[in-house]
């Protein structure tokens, strides 16, 4: 049977779209490539393979190739093939297809919806929107401005009045009491108020009430009056935030574990007229950059009404292409200063925002009991695990390992629980022996062999592993050998699958599980502590080891300088009047010169 090796080697050099797949057909990850030989060859070289990908060869059973005419084609197929599969690898938009378009048709009585598509129909459309009830009150607020009939042939002599008209939501096209002209010129008024254009439509407006007012139509001209004070009402509080009257986009994004927040802040000539927040999953410790182009190919080419300059926080791969990639002229760019960088850091207020409501709800007491229950069911754990620990290793190559416990109670952390462990018994770079090491040691004290009540730590209802199978096999190794009976699964960082003793196969959550964002949490606080406790290991060996190697300072003499000035930079900075107080002139002279 050939290789997968061997089968890469007969790509061909030409641009297209690849797909890597599962040992079960499943797509794990979808890229595009000017050369595909070229392209995927790399993710088998660890030195030239993305560092957060250098692990999808070893998931991946197969490779399939779709060769395009060229790399703009192979983009636009990308992202296509994204949005079919929802590969795990992939940063994607969550629930993109709920999203919400105004369309106004293309009739001689427009009709105003919402829809979920955009169809090839010439009518006017707007979107996407994400929140299904914020478009919903923006049109019905609009409504009152600039009415519509809702009747299905408003322009039959039979058509009786709308409902709407009697409201007072209909200018009375079914009833006869305007005419055409002044229907079709109300609804682009609506066009150009839901796009923005402000000034504009304030313009016309006051140009039909002086025309009313001129033919005495009073009553009409009143109702115009107050569409006009509403519109100055709701639009005073915003700022022009160009110079100019500028039609763009700026885009902040925020993120916390697998979950990302994209907020595209529109700015419509001159003004900032409203802020789209877009949830979207991606690998843990994907790039910022990475999550940017992925978004800026999911959702511009669906955009109906797309701005002509797309401001980012930072430069992205492919921005060129993806210029390309909608049906519209635009500009991206990354600025650094003036008032396009104020609009990006804006941007960012609001995704940090919004992200930060969206963590509130996830932690809120009743979420947190609904992630539990699930964690419960998915897992088989026969109590609701109120108690869990999750353990991390730390060493980089082998070099002052740690690991590190971390315990959440109810769903929330218990920082005054947390441990650290220094290894010892382990020398060589070995993960799954330095959690073995950890493990005995925090269960040693509730072994068989144990005095009874001789460990104060209570056994906790769920042990969670940051890693793989062989993680999970050293734990079960610990707890079969100290015969406790604790459930335990590892987490799998890449695919955020869960591996547990039974069944053999992997425990795949969803991707916007409760259950799921609760474990990556537990994971991530747990990484974070450990990495805390290697670094000061690391700052720590490296202030030691520079002071000892200075020709008559001993370690004596380094807690004393350490003591006094606190840290290596400060002894560094120190004078020789100050060093001399502790060491005396000529040691001191010798440490300054050493240390520069």
């Amino acid at each position: 049977m050939i290789s997968l090796r061997d089968r890469i080697r007969t790509f061909p050099r030409r641009p297209g779209a690849y797909l890597f797949k599962d040992r079960h057909g499943r797509v794990l990850y979808v890229g595009k490539a000017h050369s595909l030989k070229a392209r995927v060859a790399q993710y088998f070289n660890p030195t030239r393979a993305e560092p957060l990908k250098r692990d999808l060869p070893t998931h991946a059973a197969d490779v399939d190739v779709i060769v395009t005419k060229n790399e703009a084609e192979a983009l636009a197929l990308e992202a296509t093939l994204i949005q079919r599969h929802q590969p795990p690898y992939n940063v994607r938009l969550m629930d993109d297809s709920s999203y919400l378009y105004v369309k106004i048709s293309k009739e001689t009585y427009p009709k105003v919806q919402l829809v979920r598509r955009v169809e090839p129909d010439g009518a006017w459309y707007r979107g996407p929107f994400p929140v299904a009830s914020a478009i919903r009150t923006t049109l019905r607020e609009a409504r009152k401005l600039f009415p519509w009939c809702t009747a299905k042939n408003p322009g039959d002599p039979e058509t009786k009045p709308c409902f709407g008209y009697y409201l007072g939501l209909c200018p009375g096209i079914c009833a006869r009491t305007i005419s055409l002209e002044e229907y079709q010129q109300s609804i682009e008024g609506l066009k150009r108020f839901l796009d923005g254009d402000i000034r504009e439509t304030l313009k016309t407006l006051r140009a039909r009430m002086g025309e009313a007012s001129g033919h005495q139509e009073y009553e009409r001209a009143a109702k115009l009056r107050d569409a006009i004070r509403s519109i100055e009402t709701a639009t005073t509080p915003q700022h022009v935030a160009t110079p100019r009257r500028d039609v763009l986009d700026a885009l902040g994004i925020a993120r916390l574990g697998t979950h990302a927040v994209v907020a595209v802040l529109a700015v419509r000539y001159g003004r900032v007229v409203g802020t789209n927040v877009f949830p979207l999953l991606s690998p843990h410790d994907e790039p910022q950059e990475s999550i940017l182009r992925s978004f800026l190919l999911s959702y511009y080419p669906k955009v109906a009404d797309g701005p002509t300059d797309i401001l980012l926080p930072r430069p992205v791969e492919d921005a060129r292409l993806l210029e390309r990639a909608v049906p519209r002229p635009i500009r991206i760019s990354a600025p650094t200063r003036g008032w396009k960088r104020r609009l990006l850091e804006l941007a960012r207020t609001n995704a940090d925002e919004a992200l930060r409501r969206s963590t509130l709800e996830l932690e809120s007491p009743a979420a947190l009991e609904r992630a539990l229950r699930e964690l419960q069911g998915a897992l088989g754990v026969p109590h609701l695990p109120h108690r869990i620990e999750a353990y991390d290793i730390s060493n980089i190559q082998g070099a002052l390992p740690t690991g590190s416990l971390v315990v959440f109670l109810d769903g929330r952390p218990s920082r005054r629980e947390y441990r650290r462990f220094r290894i010892g018994t382990v020398q060589q770079p070995n993960d799954v022996a330095m959690m073995r090491e950890v493990l005995r040691r925090r269960f040693g004290k509730h072994g068989k062999e144990a005095p009874r009540g001789s460990s104060e730590w209570p056994i906790p209802d769920l042990i969670i592993l940051d890693g793989g199978k062989p993680q999970l096999n050293a734990g079960q190794s610990v707890l079969r050998d100290l015969s406790l009976n604790i459930p335990i699964a590892a987490l799998a960082k890449r695919e955020e699958h869960l591996f547990v003793p039974s069944p053999k196969t992997a425990v795949v959550l969803s991707r916007s599980s409760p259950a799921l964002f609760l474990l990556q949490r537990i994971r991530d606080e747990a990484h974070r502590f450990t990495l805390g406790y290697h670094q000061l290991l690391r700052k720590k060996r490296m202030t030691h080891s520079v002071l000892e190697e200075i020709p008559g300072v001993g370690a004596v003499t380094r807690k004393k300088l350490l003591r006094a000035f606190g840290s290596l930079r400060e002894i560094r900075a120190a004078s020789p009047e100050e060093l001399s107080k502790f060491v005396g002139p000529k040691l001191a002279e010798t440490i300054r010169t050493a240390l520069r």
